[in-house]
């Protein structure tokens, strides 16, 4: 205090006059973000990509809410209300913390609303969820079958339908590859699924123990095989009902999750860990040429 001969501006006199959005960025990474939060890796990549290019180089004090405003249209434009809205909070929390350790005297994200409001068809499984869901669905009364379906659809981000009808001459295990054909694709284009060491091991477990010659998640229900219908393919809506049964025992939730959210899981995953994204459009099979 005064009435102690301490100045209150000492100790922002005494830390690095912080000149630029980068250098409060690399501050906020250094002392804040590795020490503090699991997600830093994260933080640190979307600076790279989506912020500082764009205000990194900018005097920290002169940026403006019309430059953050610009900085969010530029990702919105690319169709990414999701990956808008953590720009915006990681943004949001540079400056915060900035402002919060007396680095800086000016936040222009104060009182900016979000972009995007999360929906239910935004819902992604966590990391602690996915962890969850793939190491404890084995203790599981479901069907094994909709256990290892279940498992390859968050693996390989594809459609639960384009699963559960999976071919076994449709895999490749030698080159590690999942071709689906064009007949049971969405867009019905050949997409071929590269399958990565776990993927692949669920696939290799699955067609060492299917009782089908020519699905992988074969099904042969009694009451078909009294019609003599034969073999007939695991039905999604059956896997979509088995994993509502045990979600509550693997703890996904309080928000329900469905499979349908594991493509969105995979492909935030793959953003994350620096994925581009035209090529997680390509491994989803989103293009359209």
């Amino acid at each position: 205090t005064l009435d102690h001969g301490d100045d209150p501006g000492a100790a922002r006199n005494a830390r690095e006059i912080v000149e630029t959005f980068d250098r409060l960025a690399d501050l906020y990474l250094e002392k804040h973000a590795y020490k503090n939060k699991r997600t830093a890796p994260v933080d640190d990549r979307i600076l790279a990509k989506d912020i500082r290019p764009f205000i990194g180089r900018l005097p920290v004090e002169r940026v403006t809410r019309s430059d953050i405003h610009a900085l969010l249209d530029r990702v919105q434009k690319r169709g990414a209300p999701v990956q808008t809205q953590r720009v915006f909070e990681i943004v949001r929390g540079v400056f915060r913390w900035g402002i919060s350790e007396d680095y800086i005297a000016n936040d222009p994200t104060y009182a900016l609303k979000r972009r995007h409001k999360p929906s239910e068809r935004d819902r992604t499984l966590s990391d602690p969820e996915i962890t969850r869901m793939l190491t404890r669905i084995d203790d599981t009364a479901i069907d094994r079958r909709c256990k290892l379906a279940l498992k390859l659809a968050l693996a390989t981000g594809q459609r639960m339908g384009e699963v559960c009808g999976a071919g076994v001459r449709e895999f490749d295990p030698l080159r590690a590859t999942w071709t689906i054909p064009g007949a049971r694709a969405k867009n019905a284009q050949v997409h071929d699924v590269p399958l990565g060491p776990y993927a692949l091991s669920l696939v290799q477990e699955a067609l060492a123990t299917t009782a089908g010659d020519t699905f992988l998640f074969a099904s042969r229900p009694r009451s078909r095989a009294e019609r003599g219908d034969g073999e007939q393919p695991l039905l999604p809506g059956s896997a979509t009902k088995a994993f509502a049964r045990v979600r509550d025992a693997l703890e996904i939730g309080p928000d329900p999750a469905t499979p349908h959210d594991f493509r969105r899981t995979f492909a935030t995953f793959m953003q994350r860990e620096g994925v581009a994204e035209p090529v997680v459009a390509r491994l989803l099979n989103h293009r359209s040429d």
